[in-house]
């Protein structure tokens, strides 16, 4: 590591222990929900994150079809590798909240079901992945299997719009009362998950820069 990943390190560190901070301590409970709020500063941010990294997943996949260069192809699958941990904690936090608020850990309820339809399709892209050797043809099929897989991006978004839902489309200051230092904590949370994003995105990029290296270094011998 260089002096600017420890600086970036450090100052990541300190931004996701302060959201942590506020997040389960410093924040005030919300008067209808209680301490429960405090899973949304977990759950909204790993969602948040969720949809960014699919999207630019799939926007690194639109760049590879397009200029068949390897390096966005290698940051279609940091990206999708990623988004696919956070949608890990997506559906893990939320089945938290329904057991909290609608009495069971999973109910088919639209959001649910879409978000999980989408990070089972994005197990099928690391799958097919990895299943293929070849660096050109796992790029070029992943690449129109990753387009096809997000569709069901904004099927999730959408679901509670389309759909009859017990998931809330959004938390909001009418449904219940949310005061000014719960709004803050939120957008500090969500700040420090992208920050925690990027860095990931980072290392996952140079972890796949130096495999790459080795597979031509091992097909040259």
């Amino acid at each position: 590591m260089n002096r600017e990943d420890y600086v970036y390190l450090s100052v990541l560190f300190c931004l996701q222990a302060v959201a942590l901070y506020s997040a389960m301590v410093a924040s005030p409970p919300e008067q209808t929900l209680g301490d429960l709020i405090r899973i949304f500063y977990i759950h909204t941010p790993a969602a948040w994150v969720t949809y960014l990294a699919f999207s630019i997943s799939l926007i690194c996949t639109v760049l590879f079809l397009a200029k068949k260069d390897l390096k966005y192809d290698a940051l279609a699958e940091n990206s999708a590798t990623v988004g696919i941990f956070y949608g890990a904690a997506t559906i893990l936090t939320g089945a938290v909240w329904a057991k909290a608020v609608w009495g069971a850990y999973w109910n088919w309820d639209p959001r649910e079901t879409t978000t999980l339809i989408s990070e089972l399709a994005y197990l099928g892209y690391i799958m097919l992945r990895l299943s293929i050797p070849s660096v050109d043809k796992k790029a070029l099929s992943s690449g129109i299997y990753n387009v096809l897989a997000f569709l069901t991006v904004p099927l999730s978004y959408l679901s509670v719009h389309i759909l009859i839902s017990l998931h809330p489309i959004v938390i909001t200051p009418t449904e219940y009362r949310i005061s000014a230092p719960i709004v803050q904590t939120l957008i500090l949370n969500l700040i420090a998950s992208s920050a925690v994003y990027l860095y990931l995105m980072k290392c996952l990029y140079s972890l796949t820069t130096l495999s790459r290296a080795a597979e031509r270094l091992e097909a040259s011998d």
